[in-house]
Protein backbone atom coordinates (compact mmCIF):
# COMPACT_ATOMS: atom_id res chain seq x y z
CA UNK A 1 0.00 0.00 0.00
CA UNK A 2 1.36 3.45 -0.79
CA UNK A 3 -0.42 6.40 0.79
CA UNK A 4 -0.30 9.35 -1.23
CA UNK A 5 0.69 8.21 0.90
CA UNK A 6 -8.00 17.08 2.26
CA UNK A 7 -14.24 35.79 -3.28
CA UNK A 8 -17.58 36.32 -2.13
CA UNK A 9 -19.47 38.08 -5.01
CA UNK A 10 -19.79 41.64 -4.55
CA UNK A 11 -23.12 43.89 -5.00
CA UNK A 12 -21.84 47.31 -4.08
CA UNK A 13 -24.19 50.02 -4.21
CA UNK A 14 -22.27 52.99 -4.30
CA UNK A 15 -24.10 56.49 -3.76
CA UNK A 16 -22.84 59.86 -5.07
CA UNK A 17 -24.07 63.02 -4.24
CA UNK A 18 -23.82 65.82 -6.82
CA UNK A 19 -21.56 69.02 -5.54
CA UNK A 20 -24.36 71.94 -5.26
CA UNK A 21 -23.40 75.49 -4.92
CA UNK A 22 -25.54 78.49 -3.65
CA UNK A 23 -25.76 81.80 -4.62
CA UNK A 24 -27.58 85.39 -4.34
CA UNK A 25 -27.97 86.96 -0.94
CA UNK A 26 -31.18 86.29 1.16
CA UNK A 27 -33.38 84.27 -0.93
CA UNK A 28 -34.26 80.59 -0.96
CA UNK A 29 -31.05 78.96 -3.14
CA UNK A 30 -32.02 75.90 -5.74
CA UNK A 31 -29.79 73.18 -5.40
CA UNK A 32 -28.97 70.52 -7.99
CA UNK A 33 -31.34 67.20 -7.59
CA UNK A 34 -28.75 64.55 -5.78
CA UNK A 35 -28.47 61.60 -8.57
CA UNK A 36 -27.94 58.07 -6.88
CA UNK A 37 -26.27 55.57 -9.03
CA UNK A 38 -25.35 51.81 -8.79
CA UNK A 39 -22.39 49.96 -9.78
CA UNK A 40 -22.10 45.98 -9.93
CA UNK A 41 -18.37 44.67 -9.90
CA UNK A 42 -17.69 41.86 -11.39
CA UNK A 43 -18.43 38.63 -9.70
CA UNK A 44 -15.19 36.86 -8.17
CA UNK A 45 -14.42 32.87 -8.03
CA UNK A 46 -17.14 31.71 -5.36
CA UNK A 47 -15.80 30.84 -2.01
CA UNK A 48 -14.73 27.48 -1.76
CA UNK A 49 -16.60 25.03 1.10
CA UNK A 50 -14.15 24.16 4.08
CA UNK A 51 -12.38 20.77 3.57
CA UNK A 52 -14.18 17.93 4.59
CA UNK A 53 -13.80 16.11 7.96
CA UNK A 54 -10.72 13.92 8.15
CA UNK A 55 -12.05 10.34 9.16
CA UNK A 56 -11.35 9.99 12.82
CA UNK A 57 -11.07 13.49 13.52
CA UNK A 58 -13.97 13.75 15.98
CA UNK A 59 -11.86 11.84 19.19
CA UNK A 60 -8.71 12.80 17.52
CA UNK A 61 -9.52 16.60 17.56
CA UNK A 62 -10.88 16.10 21.58
CA UNK A 63 -7.39 14.48 22.32
CA UNK A 64 -4.44 16.36 20.27
CA UNK A 65 -1.70 15.55 19.33
CA UNK A 66 0.97 12.61 19.91
CA UNK A 67 4.83 12.82 20.87
CA UNK A 68 7.54 12.65 19.05
CA UNK A 69 9.42 11.02 21.71
CA UNK A 70 7.16 8.09 22.54
CA UNK A 71 8.67 4.52 24.07
CA UNK A 72 6.84 1.62 22.45
CA UNK A 73 6.32 -1.57 24.09
CA UNK A 74 4.89 -5.07 24.02
CA UNK A 75 2.46 -4.87 26.79
CA UNK A 76 -1.29 -5.91 27.45
CA UNK A 77 -3.60 -4.91 24.30
CA UNK A 78 -6.12 -1.97 26.10
CA UNK A 79 -8.12 -1.50 22.90
CA UNK A 80 -8.60 -5.32 21.50
CA UNK A 81 -12.34 -6.03 22.03
CA UNK A 82 -13.21 -2.17 20.62
CA UNK A 83 -10.60 -3.20 17.68
CA UNK A 84 -12.33 -6.64 16.69
CA UNK A 85 -15.77 -5.22 17.46
CA UNK A 86 -14.91 -2.26 14.86
CA UNK A 87 -14.24 -5.43 12.14
CA UNK A 88 -17.13 -7.66 12.64
CA UNK A 89 -19.12 -4.36 12.19
CA UNK A 90 -17.58 -3.43 9.25
CA UNK A 91 -17.65 -6.97 7.88
CA UNK A 92 -22.05 -7.25 8.30
CA UNK A 93 -22.37 -3.84 6.83
CA UNK A 94 -19.50 -3.49 4.17
CA UNK A 95 -19.08 -7.17 3.54
CA UNK A 96 -18.82 -6.87 -0.51
CA UNK A 97 -15.05 -5.35 0.83
CA UNK A 98 -14.27 -9.21 1.80
CA UNK A 99 -13.84 -12.82 0.50
CA UNK A 100 -13.56 -15.53 2.76
CA UNK A 101 -10.78 -17.35 1.65
CA UNK A 102 -9.08 -20.69 2.82
CA UNK A 103 -6.57 -18.24 4.43
CA UNK A 104 -9.31 -16.40 5.95
CA UNK A 105 -10.67 -13.03 5.46
CA UNK A 106 -9.37 -11.13 2.74
CA UNK A 107 -9.87 -7.60 1.95
CA UNK A 108 -10.47 -6.23 -1.37
CA UNK A 109 -10.49 -2.70 -0.62
CA UNK A 110 -7.83 -1.87 1.74
CA UNK A 111 -8.88 2.13 1.95
CA UNK A 112 -12.45 1.09 2.54
CA UNK A 113 -11.20 -1.17 5.18
CA UNK A 114 -8.74 1.65 6.79
CA UNK A 115 -10.98 4.02 6.56
CA UNK A 116 -14.11 2.10 8.63
CA UNK A 117 -11.83 1.26 10.89
CA UNK A 118 -10.99 4.59 11.73
CA UNK A 119 -14.73 5.61 11.78
CA UNK A 120 -16.08 2.87 13.60
CA UNK A 121 -13.42 3.24 16.69
CA UNK A 122 -14.50 7.38 16.45
CA UNK A 123 -18.17 6.65 16.87
CA UNK A 124 -16.52 4.69 20.34
CA UNK A 125 -14.78 7.80 21.34
CA UNK A 126 -11.41 6.43 20.37
CA UNK A 127 -8.81 8.59 17.99
CA UNK A 128 -7.52 5.90 15.89
CA UNK A 129 -5.05 6.95 12.73
CA UNK A 130 -3.26 4.30 10.08
CA UNK A 131 0.44 5.04 9.43
CA UNK A 132 0.78 3.17 6.17
CA UNK A 133 1.62 -0.29 8.21
CA UNK A 134 -0.22 0.06 11.57
CA UNK A 135 -3.50 1.38 12.94
CA UNK A 136 -3.09 3.29 16.42
CA UNK A 137 -5.64 4.00 19.03
CA UNK A 138 -5.79 5.48 22.10
CA UNK A 139 -8.15 7.46 24.33
CA UNK A 140 -5.74 9.66 25.58
CA UNK A 141 -2.54 10.83 25.26
CA UNK A 142 -1.22 9.13 27.96
CA UNK A 143 -0.36 6.11 25.42
CA UNK A 144 -1.40 4.49 22.82
CA UNK A 145 -1.62 0.77 21.33
CA UNK A 146 -0.66 -0.72 17.76
CA UNK A 147 -2.69 -2.87 15.48
CA UNK A 148 -1.16 -4.49 12.46
CA UNK A 149 -4.57 -5.52 11.06
CA UNK A 150 -3.89 -6.87 7.47
CA UNK A 151 -1.06 -9.37 6.29
CA UNK A 152 0.83 -9.29 2.87
CA UNK A 153 -1.61 -10.72 1.45
CA UNK A 154 -4.58 -8.47 2.92
CA UNK A 155 -6.10 -11.70 5.27
CA UNK A 156 -7.40 -9.96 8.18
CA UNK A 157 -5.80 -10.22 11.47
CA UNK A 158 -8.06 -10.81 14.27
CA UNK A 159 -8.13 -10.94 17.79
CA UNK A 160 -4.93 -11.28 19.75
CA UNK A 161 -3.52 -11.93 16.28
CA UNK A 162 -3.72 -7.97 15.19
CA UNK A 163 -1.81 -6.44 18.41
CA UNK A 164 1.81 -4.90 18.02
CA UNK A 165 3.07 -3.11 20.84
CA UNK A 166 1.85 0.59 22.97
CA UNK A 167 3.81 3.68 23.06
CA UNK A 168 4.14 5.83 26.28
CA UNK A 169 3.25 8.76 25.83
CA UNK A 170 0.58 8.19 22.79
CA UNK A 171 2.96 8.29 19.82
CA UNK A 172 0.08 9.62 17.14
CA UNK A 173 -1.04 11.33 15.09
CA UNK A 174 1.58 14.14 14.06
CA UNK A 175 0.54 17.17 12.11
CA UNK A 176 -1.02 16.84 8.77
CA UNK A 177 -0.44 18.14 5.71
CA UNK A 178 -2.72 20.80 4.53
CA UNK A 179 -5.04 20.02 1.65
CA UNK A 180 -4.20 20.34 -1.92
CA UNK A 181 -5.57 23.16 -3.79
CA UNK A 182 -9.91 23.70 -3.65
CA UNK A 183 -10.53 22.28 -7.90
CA UNK A 184 -11.63 25.09 -10.04
CA UNK A 185 -14.82 24.95 -10.90
CA UNK A 186 -15.26 21.67 -8.53
CA UNK A 187 -18.46 22.24 -6.01
CA UNK A 188 -17.08 19.36 -3.40
CA UNK A 189 -14.58 20.06 -0.61
CA UNK A 190 -11.25 19.56 -0.49
CA UNK A 191 -10.06 15.87 0.61
CA UNK A 192 -7.34 14.09 2.06
CA UNK A 193 -6.42 10.61 1.63
CA UNK A 194 -5.86 8.04 4.33
CA UNK A 195 -4.59 5.07 2.21
CA UNK A 196 -4.56 4.15 -1.61
CA UNK A 197 -4.72 0.32 -2.96
CA UNK A 198 -5.04 -0.80 -6.44
CA UNK A 199 -8.35 -2.35 -7.07
CA UNK A 200 -11.36 -2.38 -10.09
CA UNK A 201 -11.12 1.16 -11.74
CA UNK A 202 -14.36 2.94 -12.50
CA UNK A 203 -14.07 6.11 -14.44
CA UNK A 204 -11.63 4.58 -17.35
CA UNK A 205 -14.52 4.93 -19.94
CA UNK A 206 -15.50 8.39 -19.58
CA UNK A 207 -11.22 9.37 -19.35
CA UNK A 208 -11.11 7.75 -22.65
CA UNK A 209 -14.30 9.64 -24.41
CA UNK A 210 -12.64 12.62 -22.80
CA UNK A 211 -9.44 12.24 -24.64
CA UNK A 212 -11.31 12.14 -27.93
CA UNK A 213 -12.95 15.39 -26.62
CA UNK A 214 -9.61 16.98 -26.34
CA UNK A 215 -8.33 15.81 -30.03
CA UNK A 216 -11.50 17.11 -31.49
CA UNK A 217 -11.73 20.49 -29.74
CA UNK A 218 -8.22 21.07 -29.16
CA UNK A 219 -6.31 19.33 -31.59
CA UNK A 220 -3.72 22.04 -31.34
CA UNK A 221 -2.28 20.32 -28.04
CA UNK A 222 -0.97 17.38 -29.92
CA UNK A 223 0.86 16.49 -33.08
CA UNK A 224 -2.04 14.03 -34.26
CA UNK A 225 0.76 12.80 -37.29
CA UNK A 226 3.03 11.40 -34.79
CA UNK A 227 1.34 8.48 -32.13
CA UNK A 228 2.56 5.78 -30.32
CA UNK A 229 0.82 2.32 -28.42
CA UNK A 230 -2.97 2.52 -28.46
CA UNK A 231 -5.08 4.61 -31.31
CA UNK A 232 -5.35 8.39 -30.14
CA UNK A 233 -1.55 8.17 -28.52
CA UNK A 234 -0.48 11.27 -29.93
CA UNK A 235 2.86 13.26 -29.39
CA UNK A 236 1.52 15.89 -26.64
CA UNK A 237 3.52 19.23 -27.72
CA UNK A 238 1.72 21.68 -25.54
CA UNK A 239 1.32 19.87 -22.32
CA UNK A 240 -0.62 22.27 -20.22
CA UNK A 241 -3.34 22.87 -22.72
CA UNK A 242 -3.73 18.55 -22.73
CA UNK A 243 -3.92 18.94 -18.78
CA UNK A 244 -6.51 21.82 -18.65
CA UNK A 245 -8.01 20.38 -21.87
CA UNK A 246 -8.38 17.23 -19.84
CA UNK A 247 -9.56 18.30 -17.00
CA UNK A 248 -12.32 20.59 -18.44
CA UNK A 249 -13.58 17.85 -20.88
CA UNK A 250 -14.15 15.62 -17.62
CA UNK A 251 -15.95 18.33 -15.71
CA UNK A 252 -18.14 18.28 -18.70
CA UNK A 253 -18.97 14.72 -17.43
CA UNK A 254 -19.55 16.10 -13.89
CA UNK A 255 -15.91 15.41 -12.66
CA UNK A 256 -13.70 17.51 -10.20
CA UNK A 257 -9.66 16.73 -11.30
CA UNK A 258 -6.29 17.94 -11.54
CA UNK A 259 -2.99 16.71 -11.65
CA UNK A 260 -0.81 15.86 -8.97
CA UNK A 261 2.30 16.53 -11.00
CA UNK A 262 2.92 13.05 -12.12
CA UNK A 263 -0.95 11.43 -12.57
CA UNK A 264 -4.46 12.75 -13.08
CA UNK A 265 -6.70 12.51 -10.31
CA UNK A 266 -10.28 12.37 -10.42
CA UNK A 267 -13.64 12.48 -8.10
CA UNK A 268 -17.06 12.58 -8.85
CA UNK A 269 -20.30 13.18 -6.28
CA UNK A 270 -18.34 13.00 -3.29
CA UNK A 271 -14.87 12.45 -1.62
CA UNK A 272 -15.40 9.03 -0.54
CA UNK A 273 -12.70 8.00 -2.98
CA UNK A 274 -10.22 9.68 -5.90
CA UNK A 275 -9.10 7.41 -9.11
CA UNK A 276 -5.10 8.05 -10.46
CA UNK A 277 -4.33 7.60 -13.88
CA UNK A 278 -0.72 7.85 -16.02
CA UNK A 279 -1.82 9.27 -18.80
CA UNK A 280 1.34 10.61 -20.27
CA UNK A 281 4.36 8.61 -21.84
CA UNK A 282 7.88 9.82 -20.38
CA UNK A 283 8.35 10.14 -24.07
CA UNK A 284 5.71 12.93 -24.23
CA UNK A 285 2.42 10.56 -25.73
CA UNK A 286 -0.52 10.39 -24.22
CA UNK A 287 -1.21 6.83 -22.60
CA UNK A 288 -4.74 5.11 -23.86
CA UNK A 289 -6.17 1.92 -22.46
CA UNK A 290 -7.12 0.39 -18.57
CA UNK A 291 -3.43 -0.23 -18.31
CA UNK A 292 -3.27 3.82 -17.23
CA UNK A 293 -5.01 3.01 -14.30
CA UNK A 294 -2.56 3.24 -11.15
CA UNK A 295 -4.57 3.36 -7.53
CA UNK A 296 -7.61 4.30 -5.56
CA UNK A 297 -7.32 6.87 -2.82
CA UNK A 298 -10.13 6.57 0.30
CA UNK A 299 -11.19 9.26 0.86
CA UNK A 300 -10.42 11.55 -2.13
CA UNK A 301 -6.71 12.76 -2.50
CA UNK A 302 -7.60 16.22 -3.04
Amino acid sequence: MNPRSPALAALVAISVPLLFSTCGGGSSTPTTPIVTTTTTLPAGPPTPPPPDAFPGSTSCNRIGLGSSTSNCRKESPSFQAEMQAAIDQLVAEQPQIFDSTDLGLHVRSTGQFYVGIITKLDQKGLCAGFDGEEVGVKNSNAFNDQYHLLTSKFIVNQNANSYEVTCFPAAFPSPLPGFAPSNPGCALPSSREITCGHESQTYYADIDASLDQVARQTPQVFDLTDQRGEPGGYRIVDPAGFKSGLISAMASRGYCGRHDGEEFVFKKGSNKFSEHYDLESSQGYVRRGEGTYETTCYPAAF
